[in-house]
């Protein structure tokens, strides 16, 4: 049986904004006073449009206690008797809107809460953030899809603290912002009701990550996280690093096995500082070290890609839908149903797709036949790898053919 990989939390995003030095901080709400607080339809706040209740504001608004202090507490069923037409996917959204009075964010640049979900029974915990901006720029944005922040890490009966780094985005002119739960349903023997406790709504400065373009963070080097093959070119960029020269140092005995030049560069997408060290083909890890900047490890192999296809086949495996993924979900989705004709068929199987866990042909179809063009290549190479491309394949494939009806048409 094949086992999820682990996620290291020090490797997260999440792990390194929880250590960077907050420079300014300013607390809008502790929840002591609910006024500002209210359960809204997202729909009305995006562009004022009246839509059909049955769903769309289905989650209720109460004072409540935790821990000794006082906390906003929102609930809402994990679904209702019948869709929302209106919405198109589950049953509808749950959204928590706090008034900020078209305030002026601009001297911060991260959004910060507490929030302690119950949710028993539940072993995948989401939300989602939306900031209301009304000044020079609107947000949301379905245009360009920014405004919105999905969190998807949520533990169960603790306290999370939960960070949206919102450096690109307007926030000249705050109408608010708002917590979304979106009504999606839950496994068998999960709680017909969830519940979410939020506390301390700051607004923050930081050093934030960098989010747009090519450019590397100001005093950092970007290099391939993956590694690099022996014989393929090897360079890493950067920016601000003062030094003129690098070295690229072996990890286990601390030998420098390559010094070179630091070359800068000017492109269409900006100015670069240039660290070649294609000529190394020495095997082994290895972290790069210029002046008083130095890079985590990376290996240089023949095989450095093979991480790479065992994450993804990994991902892969833990979005199998119909099947029971060991910590992640039990067999799933057993009533959804196609109906074609007078032949009716349970379509579960293959992989969720996307966060609303929806399903796609075109993306099953591309997917299998990815992993079934990689198989060919690794039989030689790797059989135990072969091994696992060929099972998730297969998944993939049976999803295709139990989902075709026997004139042609197929659930999509």
């Amino acid at each position: 049986m094949r086992i999820p990989m682990k996620v290291d939390p020090r490797s997260t995003s999440y792990y390194a904004h929880a250590k960077k030095k907050v420079e300014a901080s300013r607390l809008l709400d502790d929840m002591s006073d609910l006024s500002h607080w209210r359960v809204d339809s997202h729909q009305e706040l995006i562009n004022g449009a009246k839509m059909d209740s049955r769903g769309i504001n289905a989650g209720t608004l109460t004072h409540a206690e935790r821990d000794g202090r006082k906390v906003a507490r929102l609930t809402c069923p994990v679904d209702t008797t019948e869709k929302n037409a209106d919405y198109g996917r589950g049953w509808g959204l749950a959204t928590l809107f706090r008034d900020c009075g078209h305030e002026d964010w601009r001297d911060y640049n991260r959004i910060v809460f507490d929030v302690y979900p119950h949710l028993p029974g539940f072993r995948v915990i989401t939300l989602c953030i939306y900031l209301y901006n009304e000044g020079e720029i609107t947000m949301p944005s379905d245009m360009t899809r920014e405004g919105l922040h999905f969190v998807s890490n949520l533990k169960n009966d603790q306290w999370n603290t939960v960070d949206w780094e919102i450096p690109d985005l307007p926030r000249d002119k705050v109408k608010g912002i708002s917590i979304q739960y979106r009504m999606q349903g839950a496994e068998p023997g999960a709680t017909r009701e969830v519940q979410f406790d939020f506390k301390d709504l700051r607004i923050e400065k930081v050093d934030t990550d960098y989010s747009h373009g090519w450019g590397p963070k100001n005093g950092e080097i970007a290099f391939s996280h993956v590694g690099y093959q022996p014989n393929a070119v090897k360079t890493a960029i950067g920016k601000g690093i003062k030094a003129t020269e690098f070295q690229v140092i072996k990890s286990d005995d601390g030998l420098v096995v390559y010094e070179g030049k630091i070359k800068t560069v000017t492109r269409h997408t900006g100015k670069y500082q240039v660290f070649d060290f294609t000529s190394l083909t020495e095997e082994g890890r290895f972290f790069i070290k210029a002046g008083a900047t130095i890079t985590r490890p990376f290996s240089i192999s023949p095989t450095v890609w093979k991480s790479s296809v065992e994450k993804t086949l990994n991902f892969f495996f833990g979005e199998r839908c119909g099947f029971p993924v060991p910590g992640i979900h039990d067999t799933c989705h057993t009533d959804f149903q196609c109906r074609h004709g007078d032949v009716t068929k349970v379509i579960n199987g293959g992989w969720h797709d996307a966060g609303d866990l929806s399903q796609g042909l075109g993306n099953t179809t591309n997917a299998t036949y990815a992993m079934l063009n990689l198989a060919q290549r690794l039989k030689e190479e790797d059989p135990a790898l072969y091994e696992t491309c060929l099972e998730e394949a297969r998944w993939g494939g049976e999803w295709v053919l139990k989902t075709r009806f026997s004139d042609g048409y197929r659930a999509n």
